[in-house]
């Protein structure tokens, strides 16, 4: 595993890709801080800023659906591309440990400039009247998890082509969707049938899913029409149950909105911590099986 990982970490910088990302995420940071922290408005002509580090954490949140997908798009794609995948699968290596390696390898990647950022909350409270230490390492502990899940979906989706540039679009289109996961919602008619259709739509996802990591039509085939059969007869028999677990579903997924609220109003949220980690080890999980079928066909 420590192979795989020193690899890894070596080719981010190997290339520019590397130097690019930490230094795009850097800048960004840098920006935010200043707008947010160091020149947000005047009080009695004199140029203030807000105290909240969070603040700026927030702002760069947005980047990371931007950035990741750039980060993760090359973790097994290129080795597919290149037929170097084949060495990993005949490697005495496991499949679970060349997963970690390359997710540990990507974490390491992004830590470099959430370390930098680590440095802005003691700026504020060496230079200013003002600082708030717990509340913004709270925040910048859930942005780097935060991080770690799309890190994990990332790889997953690469494990699934051999093309970089799918592999990267396929990531952001996922990152975006799970990033305004309530405010995509929300886009849904109050209707019966819209309420519906979305719970058959989500109930379709699952079963693709299912399909993409066994590579067997048939269960997630029937698990779909059983699925939707049982979705219909729910809407005529109990049709508030089934609005009602739309409503959660959307409520508890939220991983947006959920970090906007720990960046603002500096809540260590620990319903949000798990969702978090369970989602990024639920995709390490997937991205595991993805190798599995790969390497056996």
């Amino acid at each position: 595993m420590g192979a795989i990982f020193a690899k890894e970490f070596k080719g981010f910088f190997n290339s520019a890709l590397g130097y690019v990302y930490c230094a795009i995420m850097i800048i960004l940071l840098s920006v935010y801080f200043y707008f947010n922290n160091l020149a947000a408005g005047t009080m009695s002509g004199i140029v203030v800023g807000y105290p909240y580090v969070s603040y700026a954490y927030g702002s760069a949140s947005q980047l990371l659906m931007l950035i990741m997908p750039l980060i993760t798009m090359r973790t097994f794609s290129e080795e597919m591309k290149n037929k170097t995948d084949q060495v990993l699968f005949t490697s005495p290596i496991s499949h679970i440990k060349i997963v970690i390696g390359k997710f540990l390898a990507c974490a390491a990647i992004y830590a470099i400039p959430m370390a930098f950022a680590g440095l802005l909350p003691v700026i504020i409270k060496i230079f200013g009247q003002y600082s708030a230490l717990a509340s913004d390492y709270i925040a910048l502990l859930f942005l780097f998890i935060y991080g770690l899940v799309f890190i994990a979906i990332g790889m997953f989706i690469s494990s699934l082509t051999d093309n970089i540039v799918v592999s990267a679009l396929i990531s952001f289109v996922v990152v975006f969707i799970m990033s305004f996961w309530g405010t995509l919602f929300g886009l849904i008619p109050d209707t019966q049938i819209a309420t519906v259709i979305a719970v058959i739509a989500l109930c379709l996802i699952v079963c693709v899913i299912l399909y993409v990591i066994t590579r067997n039509y048939i269960v997630p085939t029937l698990l779909f029409i059983i699925g939707s059969i049982a979705i219909i007869i729910l809407n005529f028999t109990n049709y508030a149950a089934l609005s009602t677990f739309l409503s959660s579903f959307k409520n508890e997924l939220d991983f947006g909105t959920q970090l906007r609220s720990v960046m603002g109003y500096f809540i260590f949220d620990i319903k949000s911590l798990v969702l978090y980690i369970s989602t990024t080890a639920i995709f390490l999980v997937m991205t595991v099986q993805s190798l599995h079928k790969r390497s056996w066909n």
